[in-house]
């Protein structure tokens, strides 16, 4: 047994098993993958996808208390005995700032990093846990620094996160951000292009932006466009109740085609309505493609020879019918659904089409090890 291999068995035999079970806690749903994986090879264990349903009167604690006993039964129902989980976070309490400091040993991070991140920190620095990653030295003003990932969360949201899945029973080990979870499933699909690829995870509120070169995140975005703005419009513009505001989007997504008409000329009230909220669904997805471009120009005017290969498609709003199209003429790049099964061998439980894209992030959550950071 080498060096290497004696360190991991000691972390194992005195600070638990490595393996970790990824919980997306979102909005919509709760969604937990539980994964045994090596360097190329991924197996699913165990997934789930449970709808989160709250009382519209339901306070905060109460909403912590049915969110981690739903949590509980996923790990009971699934016989999960892993106990050690990955969370994250994401939306407007998150800030991710890519930025070059003074080059410090990482003992010397610790102290300050408070001190280097405030400038860049829109939130009260007292309120905020920070993280950092290294991505290697540049040379900026004639001097030589250091490129960072600074990332910067709101206690108020982790402390969340980790109180529903204590609550529940786990213990949640790491606490990641949901485009950082969307690089560690990109990693291992096929590539046969040199170009950046740009992940779009479509949530319920949030649709979260990973654009990532040679392996390493470069720009990491939330944008408040997803799923929930699809059907709330649609239900106002429509005048129906958003349970059919959310079937109508489904089932309708995007009409590449013109409506056919009856032999008067005319089209029938159907599809009438379902020409409306195919425009609706447009207007919404140029909107967020707009916000998407901003991201991709940024990221290409900061060095020569930058290029995009494709974007790929996932989270549970990702399927609406024909939306990887729209996006793909409005990008001018190809645009592909991204499917976290890509990465698996045969799951002993086959996971639905329309479900798996919704796991994408629980996905990469799974992915991470303990001691990974390091």
């Amino acid at each position: 047994m080498n060096a290497s291999e004696l360190t991991e068995k000691f972390k194992t035999l005195f600070m638990g098993p490595q393996e970790l079970v990824g919980v997306d806690i979102g909005s919509h749903a709760v969604k937990v993958v539980w994964l045994t994986s090596g360097d190329k090879t991924c197996r699913l264990n165990a997934w789930a996808h449970a709808p989160l349903q709250f009382g519209a009167d339901a306070t905060p604690e109460e909403r912590k208390l049915v969110t981690a006993r739903l949590i509980k039964d996923i790990f009971d129902r699934k016989k999960i005995p892993a106990r050690t989980v990955a969370l994250s976070v994401s939306g407007n309490a998150v800030i991710v700032r890519y930025v070059a400091i003074p080059r410090i040993s990482r003992k010397d991070m610790a102290v300050m990093l408070p001190t280097e991140a405030e400038p860049f920190i829109p939130f009260d620095i007292k309120d905020v846990q920070l993280g950092y990653h290294i991505l290697g030295d540049v040379v900026e003003d004639n001097q030589k620094k250091m490129q960072i990932v600074l990332v910067a969360a709101k206690k108020e949201v982790v402390g969340e996160k980790m109180d529903v899945a204590s609550a529940a029973g786990l213990s949640p080990l790491v606490i990641d951000v949901d485009a950082f979870a969307l690089e560690a499933v990109a990693d291992r699909l096929p590539r046969s292009g040199a170009g950046a690829l740009v992940l779009l995870n479509i949530g319920h509120k949030t649709t979260n932006l990973a654009i990532i070169e040679k392996g390493v995140t470069r720009v990491a975005r939330d944008i408040p466009i997803a799923g929930n703005a699809f059907t709330r419009t649609i239900s106002k513009q429509l005048n129906v109740e958003l349970a059919q505001a959310e079937e109508i989007k489904r089932r309708v997504g995007i009409k590449l085609t013109a409506a056919v008409t009856d032999s008067s000329g005319e089209l029938s009230a159907e599809a009438a309505l379902d020409e409306r909220a195919s425009a609706i669904i447009s207007e919404i997805a140029h909107d967020l493609c707009g916000e998407v471009r901003r991201s991709v120009d940024f990221y290409i005017s900061q060095e020569a020879n930058r290029a995009v290969e494709k974007v790929l498609l996932c989270g549970g709003a990702s399927a609406m019918p024909n939306l990887a199209s729209l996006v793909s003429a409005d990008m001018k790049v190809p645009v592909e659904p991204l499917s976290p099964v890509l990465i698996m061998a045969a799951p002993a439980e086959p996971v639905p089409p329309e479900i798996a894209p919704s796991l994408t992030v629980a996905c990469g959550l799974a992915l991470r090890k303990l001691w990974d950071w390091q």
